[in-house]
């Protein structure tokens, strides 16, 4: 991921994706 996304997407909502990316696992 980019800095720039970063800017757009909170730590929080990071979080949320890489739990959902995760659990598609």
């Amino acid at each position: 991921m980019c800095g720039r996304y970063t800017r757009y997407l909170s730590w929080s909502e990071i979080s949320r994706l890489y739990r959902l990316t995760t659990d598609w696992e």
